[in-house]
């Protein structure tokens, strides 16, 4: 989110986006080679914005990192020159106390991005669901914004496309299609009792003649119900604490 906004703000900016897993590398000095070269693009294509997800799996303490400390020095040492090579970095961490203190420093700026309230769920999920097919209605989109409390935006957008995806499983299974009644030439999934139903398989359509079942909203409480908010009351408290002291 900071990215993007960064981004726009600063079009003229190179924005390159990483995630520290992809860093890592299970081979020695492979995570080394991997942060070299991605400074060495950044330096290259400047000015830049660099933001790395997850950055507390590079930053922990040293003494947490055990075989991983080359790497932690490799970083400490690229890290200490950003302003003059014109390279913007940002962190991303659910875990910012566990980020050591020596690169907390580098950040001259440190923001805690509270969860969406209500009222901001809903207006992500009515934006979310502009893109999709679906029959939920104002109540409906109302309810699944009060009982996304404590998810993330990224969490409430992977359940919409996990909706979306249940949805097209079910579409590319059909053997019955039917022509739909508002737009002329397009099919949808259906029963083989309905009116107009055809046996035919969705490959067999007129090519971009498909139009997929849309999801509902029981869709969406069953994906619910195996995907519990990532973000712990405990792990709040912390946060929430290490904002009050850290924030700048």
């Amino acid at each position: 989110m900071l990215g993007k906004a960064l981004g726009k703000e600063f079009p003229k900016c190179t924005f390159i986006k990483a995630n520290a897993s992809d860093l890592l590398d299970k081979y020695v000095g492979g995570a080394e080679k991997n942060l070299k070269l991605i400074f060495e693009i950044a330096e290259k294509l400047a000015p830049t914005i660099l933001l790395i997800d997850e950055i507390d799996g590079l930053m922990a303490d040293k003494s947490k990192q055990g075989n991983l400390l080359n790497m932690v020095n490799v970083l400490l040492d690229l890290t200490s020159t950003l302003p003059e090579k014109k390279i913007y970095l940002i962190g991303c961490t659910n875990y910012p106390q566990n980020i050591e203190e020596a690169f907390m420093r580098r950040f001259t700026k440190k923001i805690l991005v509270p969860l969406p309230k209500e009222e901001d769920r809903e207006l992500l999920i009515i934006n979310l669901l502009k893109q999709e097919r679906h029959t939920l209605d104002v109540s409906q989109i109302k309810l699944f914004a009060q009982i996304t409390e404590n998810y993330t935006p990224s969490e409430i957008t992977a359940i919409l496309l996990k909706a979306a995806d249940v949805v097209w499983a079910a579409t590319r299974e059909s053997k019955y299609f039917k022509p739909t009644i508002f737009k002329s030439g397009f099919f949808t999934p259906c029963l083989q009792c309905e009116v107009f139903s055809i046996e035919t398989t969705y490959l067999d359509l007129p090519k971009k003649s498909l139009l997929p079942v849309q999801f509902t909203f029981n869709d969406i409480k069953r994906i619910l119900q195996h995907h519990p908010p990532a973000t712990k009351l405990d792990n709040l408290d912390v946060l929430n604490k290490w904002g009050d002291n850290n924030q700048s």
